[in-house]
């Protein structure tokens, strides 16, 4: 049980990324894995989606495995756990998306173009400032 967590652990971290396809103009294409297109994640393809990625059908199995398994007071901290992990999977795919997205910007610049980067995550130091 512990080697597949890991394994799966691993998956989300670095390969869950590489599975993701963003071409070098920041354009997306439809992917027939739902887990994998990012028009769909986006919530703009409507096209079929037929096949499935073993390795990210792990995760559901996993969580799956975990909520025959474990007690019932324990449910809601386990969807909670479920839950967070979603938002890092979103979290993954919009950052994979955006850096594509910039580096694109930045190779569509001449010389008389300019682009504003702005890191709204960043905090100002009163004393600095």
């Amino acid at each position: 049980m512990l080697q597949k967590i890991d394994a799966l652990k691993c998956h989300l971290r670095r390969g869950y990324e590489r599975e993701l396809v963003v071409n070098a103009d920041g354009t997306t294409k439809h992917n027939p894995c739902i887990s994998h297109c990012l028009p769909y994640a986006f919530g703009n393809c409507f096209e079929k989606h037929d096949s499935r990625c073993s390795e990210c059908d792990k995760y559901f199995e996993f969580f799956e495995f975990i909520r025959l398994h474990v007690a019932e007071t324990q449910i809601a901290a386990l969807e909670e756990a479920e839950e967070q992990l979603k938002y890092y999977l979103a979290h993954t795919t919009r950052k994979i998306y955006l850096n594509t997205q910039f580096k694109a910007t930045l190779a569509s610049l001449d010389k008389d173009g300019a682009l504003f980067v702005a890191d709204y995550k960043m905090r100002i130091l009163p004393k600095s400032a």
